[in-house]
């Protein structure tokens, strides 16, 4: 009998153990509900960040460690603290670890800068902007060895990985022109000129959205068809959450889903000095540099 009573104890300290270590260690993505928002980074944003096509990577630029070099942070790992009802914080930022214990390094600390990473569709590799001297050239950076390889591309403004193949990009010295390399034959390919300059890209594998300081130039690869949507954004990233679906600031600065179909302008997030907004893969995670938390903010959002 006492054996039992003994055995009867055991099991329910197993069971009080495991609930207690499940409410402290919540994740993320297992967490968040609409409209929840949770502080992930807590340092200057420099340059754009880059979701991972399932949503459970970040990457980034951070210049901790001197000069510019791009890290990523796992979300199916980041354990997050409750602060009030929709506001969370990443535990390593509540319990102050360091961020090398974090932050997971793609380049290293050197003489050479890194801009603009952004993931490949499949979320094996990075393509990035590497200043080494003031000559500016694209890399690919593949994640599991962190090997460099460089595409010869040189002096480019913007570049943007869009399929398993092709990369689009523009240079400084004509921005207005659209062009396209493939990674595998090492081709480049002009794609049009337009009237104005691009100040952006956002879309994977099927539809590209093209930026500029009006609107966006929607290009669909499936059914060849495109489009210009005059919109009144002031974003370099905008994103497509629908056939005439929007995610962007707007030109008084509030980061807002813009809905064509019903000519209405929906607020995502409060206030107007936040950074421009960084829509996931899915659709169901934004994050944006918030001026008031100082830091880098993931917010679950609705469907609209």
């Amino acid at each position: 009998m006492k054996n039992f009573k003994y055995m009867k104890i055991n099991i329910l300290t197993i069971f009080f153990v495991f609930c207690f270590f499940s409410l402290i260690s919540q994740t993320l993505q297992t967490t968040l509900k609409d409209n929840q928002e949770v502080l992930v980074l807590q340092e200057e944003l420099y340059d754009q960040i880059s979701w991972v096509n399932g949503d459970h990577r970040i990457a980034f630029v951070s210049k901790f460690e001197g000069s510019r070099n791009i890290y990523y942070i796992d979300l199916r790992t980041t354990t997050i603290d409750k602060i009030t009802r929709n506001n969370f914080k990443a535990s390593y930022l509540t319990q102050e670890i360091a961020k090398k214990m974090v932050y997971k390094p793609l380049t290293e600390p050197n003489d050479t800068n890194y801009y603009q990473p952004d993931w490949s569709p499949l979320g094996n590799d990075l393509v990035c902007l590497a200043d080494y001297k003031n000559k500016i050239e694209v890399f690919l950076i593949r994640v599991v060895d962190k090997k460099i390889t460089s595409t010869g591309l040189q002096n480019i403004h913007l570049v943007h990985w869009f399929s398993n193949d092709d990369l689009y990009y523009v240079e400084s010295k004509n921005r207005k022109k659209l062009m396209k390399y493939n990674r595998i034959t090492g081709q480049k390919t002009e794609v049009k000129e337009f009237e104005n300059e691009i100040i952006g890209f956002t879309g994977k594998s099927r539809d590209l959205v093209v930026v500029f300081m009006d609107g966006v130039y929607k290009i669909n690869f499936t059914t060849k068809k495109e489009e210009f949507y005059p919109l009144p954004i002031k974003s370099n990233k905008v994103y497509a959450n629908g056939p005439l679906s929007y995610v962007a600031k707007d030109l008084q600065g509030k980061i807002v889903h813009i809905d064509l179909n019903n000519k209405k302008m929906i607020p995502l997030v409060e206030g107007i000095n936040n950074s421009i907004p960084y829509l996931s893969d899915s659709g169901d995670y934004l994050a944006y540099f918030s001026s008031t938390q100082n830091g880098l903010v993931i917010k679950k959002i609705p469907k609209q």
